[in-house]
């Protein structure tokens, strides 16, 4: 398994010294450093970053306004913000922060806290990578009104192929699919009797049809 990224953000030296020396001893971890939110983005855009951990205070922004626009485009890095000057109560309860730590903490806290962001980003890097696996790869079917070049025969081959957590995936997609009384009309599935023809849905997932 791949080392976990810590990126640790604050533009105080002393600080970060004594981050990276905290964290440095986490098992399967690789830490890196940034002072200022331009150097920490240098690093999420050449690096994937597990956990960020990051200061409130820095010198070209504030801390929580760096990680809502790096959540923005690195969505499955999970972030800790460190507060200085209000309590980490006062962070809004619908920021992308996965813990707020009034800074400095003890270190046991910021263990813990890093701890259960990886575990966190690792579930979200997973969940991601089961919906990117029968993610929408032609959506001009839904223009086309297709569902797919498969009969029953090959939609269950098709199946039989997934493991657990792809069939729980497209289970789900085939479900919001036979709740759609326009996309079971243009798949020829009956939408009041949807079990006899359920078949047409599952191919049209399977192969990459477009829920909207």
């Amino acid at each position: 398994m791949a080392a976990d990224v810590l990126l640790c953000v604050d533009e105080d030296p002393r600080a970060l010294r004594s981050l990276s020396r905290l964290l440095d001893g986490e098992e399967d971890t690789v830490v890196r450093i940034a002072s200022s939110g331009a150097h920490a983005r240098a690093i999420l855009t050449s690096t994937p970053v597990r956990v960020l951990i990051c200061a409130q205070k820095l010198p070209d922004a504030t801390g929580l306004e760096f990680i809502e626009r790096s959540k923005a485009t690195y969505p499955t890095t999970v972030a800790i913000l460190l507060t200085e000057d209000a309590p980490a109560d006062t962070i809004p309860a619908d920021a992308p922060v996965f813990r707020a730590l009034e800074k400095p903490c003890a270190d046991e806290a910021l263990r813990a806290a890093v701890r259960d962001a990886r575990r966190l980003g690792r579930a979200l890097v997973s969940e991601a990578e089961a919906r990117a696996r029968v993610e929408d790869k032609r959506p001009a079917q839904l223009e086309e009104g297709r569902g797919g070049d498969l009969d029953r025969d090959d939609v269950a081959a098709a199946w039989a192929r997934l493991d657990p957590d792809e069939q729980a995936e497209v289970y789900a997609r085939t479900l919001d699919v036979l709740c759609d009384r326009r996309l079971c009309a243009m798949l020829g599935v009956d939408y009041e009797h949807p079990e006899r023809d359920a078949y047409k849905a599952y191919a049209f997932v399977l192969t990459g049809g477009f829920v909207a």
